[in-house]
């Protein structure tokens, strides 16, 4: 198509948008040029005059605060705003950037070139008319010097171009390109390629303690935000080096920061950064000393889209410098990052309904992780930053849905001389609350005490409070930033439109599957506003299904000849839209793209051989009249006399509708041609919210949909439509936000990272909402919580690792306990029976919790080193964010680590609720689905805990129910040697090398049994002989415990760990030399079937592992009976005092026999009574008790509790009496608490009856 305003021989005389800004802008600025674009946009200034009235803000003609320099630049001593002609071109016509810059492409003859071929100039000084163009060849950007030799390859970058590569520098080993990319890769590849950098790359010391001290960062953050330092010059060439020939040459020249420099007279690959006064890329001060601070910019979905380096170099002053700027290649003619936001997710996601935008990568994290929510960081506050952070939004909101309903900003607290600052903070609040209000949102603005801090990071490390404005609170904080300054919003740009909305005109029937409309048999038509137009009779007896395509009575349905009919007739061109060439050439015609049960469809399969990879169901769809589909695109028909107009520029098709499991909403699936070397498809996911909304639908662009608010309104239509005559033929895939095992449609499936295992085998699966279409499981995390599922279970490494690993503890038999309680996960969830809890304690330092991770290694990543996210989860979080994780694993074992921290207020409670929570297969909190949707998980777990002391003893005293849902191990590792310290740092290095393959195979064996089983007798059958197995074992190992109230319990837990033992000794798995090995490398001793009474053995083929059994068992049904251990330290203690009663006052004569350490008195009323009390020193029994083996704080809670003791008011554990003169604190004991005979030989008193 001609440019209207160019002869057709001058169409590829066209420049880029830097070349058209720097006419009009900057040292190289036309005055001619400049002018021309002032009087196209009405301004009568003169270039260089004198003052005048400002086009913003100017009331008056007298109003002389205005002026427009040679360079382009703008000033106005009032409003303080625009900074230059391109600004003020915004500003008046309401343009975004590329808007203004073609629209002032057009005023000076430079048409913009939006498909970035290399353009040509006129001139400068010269007034070329639209037809009198003189092109000059525009400077390049500064080209990367070009290695020595022959060419070695070639291949196409991700900009079109073509991309020579040379012989690595001697002593290097990566490949060296003729150029770089100046598009760059795709976020997954960045992703890939920055970590990959970052691999190679320390933080030094120096950067841990600054962001330690001066961020309030804990190690652990640090680690998961890949922080690392800039490495001196010296060190940069080969630390990067390493790092391009690891990701690829292809990755490497088109990563933004990734250039190659001449170091000692030859190139080679280092680092780059966008700063303005440095020319050649290179860092100032910091580059020569390694003083820089990489930070890691994340998007939505965890992936590291861009790195900020800061300059760590002392100032003058004594304080930092903070010069701090994008890395980026683009001064080398590479890619540019761009300014993308950070996305910071906390640790813990507590409340997930709040979204909190401010100032900088590292004021979000920190805000993020004190608030508990998530946070957007904007890259500089500026005017336009408020319809940045609204652009943003748009993509949270598209992503997380209804669970957003209340946004925060804290911008920094400016003095109000700081002019510009109070005013860009005026615009960025004013647009944002604006934004919030027209989508229903809360909104707030956060404000303190600006000599605290001026930051919100600062704020919260100086204990400053945070007052959250709302309402008329939010006015006047708005009236302080504005002062007496006339402050204007910028215009918004609403974009042309899009044409009226088609959905009425369509008038497609749609059914919603509700009850109301079933019941009456009746389909209805709506109108724009979702309103039922009227009814239309069912073309069948029955109504469809949700999401079958709908047939109104008298319309065609699949066994006649379909008449697609004139649904557009109405339609109208949007204003501005320009008509393109007829569509002689586009439609589609019949019998084209081949005959669809008789019907047109919607793509010739010929057109689409030089783009393979869409299934085969694209090529069974029902066309859409007045829509064309092709390889050039999507095309809707204005009419015979009117021509046609372009929708995209790149095929998009409907192939899959995606039901979630947890919710049962629908997703249309759809794949889109992505342009690159080599273009692929790419998979996308939108549910009825995103059709149904052109800001919805233009926010995909950020997952590379070509797709913005002018074309979104049509694009919308055409997926709809398509959606409604093709839902009967589309295959309905499955997604889910837990890992694990899943049931779909009654039969059982696992999701472990990117492995969906079946009965059929393991097929690779989506990670994503946008990842490859492949299997009929994928996974769709909902929150942040569980975006880091499909890196936890991931695999790394070798199945024969893991196993070497296992065979390390084949000799403990607690050890051994602990992974088959990982196994029995999945067994209880296909048996449909609750979890437990199992407590595994020792000391610190005997390699409880390197147990733990090796067990947690059976399935995927055990803990968060390295920056990634483990399994493990501390008892400090919080109760939902634990619940929440639990939720989130099906038939997966839930790791909890270290106990101690429930030693708190309220920490027993929160433990005991998880208890029950896994223990009674209890559904979780009610969760907003993406359309609000109200859905609940269930925890399908087991539970394994560590910690120095037995977790019975930290619950409340008073809560039997939870001791009793408890198996405990104490002591896995029972030897503590320097050999055995070997072996623990042998699993420690390991687990972070082998891990995720033995989980995959043991899920495989599970479901493959489980099919079989199935399909020879009935649905359900493997399950049944599940629970008789559990069952019968279940009753041997309560006889061997009679009387004993919690004995049928625990030993339900136990059955379910010795079946899965027997399981696993089914289990085989292929090693890398070929050979066929059990799944564990120890030989497990199986239960026979002699030791069960007749008829009560376990059912053939579940064989039954004698792994809690004797001493193991024992050992737990001993704890079970005194969770806490307070009844055998009062035992003991009597014992002791007994043993030592002349020690006590009241029990030795003061004339004789005074003892040299007095550990307390032996309470009498008279002496004619019986004593009434023990009084025990409180130094004397913490340390008696300590000596023994107890935790004196559990003993003595538990004692309160009982009522053994008395304490005085106020007092948690202890009283003071007067011994000798002198008031100390003692432990009470009660006389009626012990209930014993006093025989004075020490022995244990005979308790009579219950204590309390």
């Amino acid at each position: 198509m001609a440019h209207p305003a160019l002869p057709e021989e001058g169409i590829n005389q066209m420049a880029s948008s830097n070349e058209i800004k720097a006419r009009i802008v900057g040292a190289e600025a036309d005055r001619a040029s400049v002018e021309q674009v002032l009087a196209a946009i009405g301004v009568t200034a003169k270039v260089g005059g004198s003052w005048a009235s400002c086009p913003l803000c100017g009331r008056k003609r007298t109003d002389k605060t205005f002026k427009v320099n040679e360079s382009g630049t703008c000033q106005c001593q009032k409003c303080q705003r625009p900074k230059n002609v391109l600004d003020l071109v915004m500003e008046i016509r309401g343009h975004k950037f590329l808007d203004a810059i073609a629209f002032v492409g057009e005023v000076i003859g430079l048409p913009l070139d939006r498909n970035g071929r290399p353009g040509v100039m006129p001139a400068k000084g010269a007034r070329p008319a639209a037809r009198d163009f003189r092109p000059v060849q525009a400077e390049p950007r500064r080209a990367i010097p070009v290695p020595a030799g022959k060419p070695r390859r070639s291949f196409v970058a991700p900009d079109g171009q073509e991309i020579q590569t040379f012989a690595p520098r001697e002593g290097m080993q990566a490949e060296l390109p003729s150029r770089l990319s100046s598009v760059p890769v795709d976020r997954e590849a960045r992703d890939r390629g920055y970590r990959i950098l970052l691999d190679h790359l320390a933080l030094k010391p120096q950067h841990r303690r600054w962001l330690n001290a001066k961020r309030g960062f804990g190690d652990g953050l640090i680690d998961r935000r890949l922080y690392r330092s800039l490495p001196k010059v010296a060190d940069m060439a080969a630390a990067v080096d390493a790092a391009v020939a690891e990701m690829g040459i292809e990755v490497a020249v088109a990563l933004p920061g990734l250039v190659v420099r001449e170091v000692g007279g030859k190139p080679c690959w280092m680092l780059g950064a966008r700063y303005s006064g440095s020319k050649d890329g290179g860092f100032p001060n910091q580059g020569e000393t390694g003083d820089g601070l990489l930070t890691p910019v994340m998007d939505a979905d965890g992936l590291v889209v861009a790195l900020r380096v800061r300059s760590h170099v002392p100032s003058e002053n004594g304080g930092w410098d903070k010069k701090v700027t994008w890395m980026s290649s683009n001064y080398a003619g590479g890619a540019s990052p761009g300014a993308p936001f950070h996305h910071a997710v906390p640790g813990q996601l507590v409340d997930a309904s709040t979204i909190l935008v401010t100032e900088g990568e590292d004021k979000a994290q920190a805000a993020a992780e004190h608030f508990g929510c998530r946070a957007l960081s904007l890259p500089g506050l500026n005017p336009a930053a408020g319809e940045a952070i609204v652009r943003e939004l748009e993509l949270v909101l598209s992503r997380y849905g209804d669970e957003i309903r209340a946004v925060g900003i804290a911008l920094d607290m400016d003095p109000p001389s700081n002019l510009n600052a109070t005013r860009d903070a005026f615009i960025t609040i004013s647009i944002v609350r604006e934004f919030c209000a027209r989508r229903g949102l809360e909104f707030a603005v956060g404000s303190w005490d600006g000599v605290k801090g001026k930051g919100i990071d600062d704020a919260i490390r100086a204990g400053a409070e945070a007052d959250w404005l709302t309402g008329p609170e939010i006015d006047e904080h708005l009236t302080l930033l504005k002062g007496d300054r006339e402050i204007e919003l910028p215009r918004r740009n609403a974009g042309p439109a899009a044409g009226p909305d088609l959905l009425a005109e369509l008038d497609v029937p749609v059914w919603d599957g509700s009850e109301d409309q079933a019941g009456a048999g009746e389909l209805y038509r709506y109108d724009a506003d979702g309103m039922p137009t009227g009814p239309v009779g069912w073309a069948t007896s029955d109504p469809p299904a949700p999401g079958e395509a709908m047939q109104p009575a008298g319309q065609p349905n699949d066994e006649t000849e379909a008449d697609p009919g004139d649904f557009f007739a109405h339609l109208d061109a949007g204003p501005g839209d320009a008509p393109l060439p007829e569509l002689n050439d586009l439609a589609v015609k019949d019998g084209q793209a081949g005959d669809v049960g008789g019907q047109v469809g919607l793509l010739n399969r010929g057109q689409m051989a030089d783009r393979p990879g869409l299934p085969e169901v694209a090529f069974k769809l029902v066309g859409c009249p007045r829509f064309s589909v092709g390889r050039d695109g999507i095309f809707l028909s204005l009419g015979e006399d009117r021509g046609s107009r372009s929708v995209t520029m790149d095929p998009i098709v409907p192939v899959a509708v995606s039901r979630n499991l947890e919710t049962g909403e629908e997703e249309l699936v759809v794949m889109h041609w992505r342009r690159g070397a080599p273009g692929r498809w790419v998979t996308l996911r939108m549910d009825a919210r995103i059709l149904a909304s052109r800001n919805h639908l233009a926010a995909l662009a950020a997952h590379g949909l070509e797709v913005n608010i002018q074309n979104a309104g049509d694009l919308s239509l055409y997926l709809s439509v398509v959606f409604r005559l093709n839902g009967h033929l589309l295959p309905v895939m499955y997604s889910t936000s837990r890992m694990g095992l899943q049931e779909v449609d009654g039969r059982w499936m696992c999701l472990l990272g990117d492995r969906c295992i079946s009965a059929a085998g393991v097929t690779a699966a989506s990670r994503s909402d946008t990842g490859a279409l492949a299997g009929a499981l994928s996974f769709k995390p909902t929150g942040a919580g569980e975006t880091a599922l499909a890196d936890i279970f991931s695999t790394k490494g070798t199945i024969d690792g893991q196993r070497e690993l296992m065979a390390l503890v084949a000799g403990f038999p607690k050890a051994r306990v602990i992974l088959n309680a990982a196994l029995a996960a999945s067994v209880v969830t296909l048996a449909r029976r609750p979890g437990f809890v199992l407590d595994v304690y020792a000391p610190n330092g005997s390699s409880k919790s390197t147990l733990t991770r090796l067990a947690a290694s059976t399935y995927g990543r055990a803990d968060d080193s390295g920056g990634h996210v483990g399994q493990e989860i501390p008892w400090s979080s919080t109760l939902p964010s634990m619940e929440l994780r639990g939720g989130t694993l099906g038939g997966l074992p839930m790791y909890i680590d270290d106990s101690k921290h429930l030693a708190g207020h309220g920490g027993g409670e929160k433990a005991s609720s998880l208890i029950y929570t896994v223990g009674g297969g209890g559904k979780l909190r009610a969760e907003m689905g993406g359309t609000g949707t109200r859905s609940k998980k269930v925890m399908q777990t087991v539970a394994i805990s560590t910690g120095e002391s037995a977790l019975a003893g930290l619950l409340p005293a008073n809560d039997g129910g939870a001791k009793t849902r408890l198996l405990h191990v104490g002591h896995p590792i029972p030897v503590k040697s320097p050999e055995m310290a070997a072996v623990a740092d042998k699993i420690k290095a390991g687990v972070h090398r082998h891990f995720g393959h033995l989980g995959t195979e043991w899920m495989a064996f599970l479901l493959s049994k489980l099919e079989a089983h199935d399909a020879h007798s009935s649905p359900g059958a493997f399950a049944k002989l599940l629970n008789d197995a559990i069952d019968a074992e279940t009753m041997r190992l309560a006889r061997k415990a009679p009387g004993h109230l919690s004995a049928a319990r625990l030993a339900g837990y136990a059955a379910a760990i010795n079946v899965a033992a027997g399981l696993a000794s089914m289990c085989t798995v292929n090693m890398l030399d070929g050979s066929a090995v059990g799944l564990y490398p120890w030989e497990q001793e199986l239960v026979d079937t002699v030791e069960y009474p007749e008829g009560g053995a376990p059912p053939a083929g579940v064989p039954v592992g004698r792994v809690v059994d004797g001493d193991i068992w024992a050992g737990m049904l001993e704890h079970a009976e005194d969770s806490a251990g307070d009844l055998k330290a009062l035992d003991s203690v009597y014992a002791w005092a007994v043993a030592n009663q002349t020690a006590f006052g009241g029990r030795f004569d003061p004339e004789k026999d005074r003892p040299r350490e007095l550990l307390g008195v032996w309470k009498q009323d008279t002496r004619e009574k019986p004593w009434v009390a023990l009084y025990i020193l409180l130094p004397a029994l913490e340390g008696y008790l300590k000596q023994q083996g107890f935790v004196p704080s559990q003993v003595l809670a538990a004692w309160k509790e009982k009522g053994i003791t008395k304490c005085d008011p106020g007092r948690v554990t202890t009283k003071s009496v007067c011994i000798a003169g002198s008031y100390p604190r003692v432990v009470a004991i009660k006389r009626e608490a012990l209930m014993a005979q006093e025989n004075g030989e020490g022995q244990a008193p005979q308790r009579e009856l219950a204590l309390g």
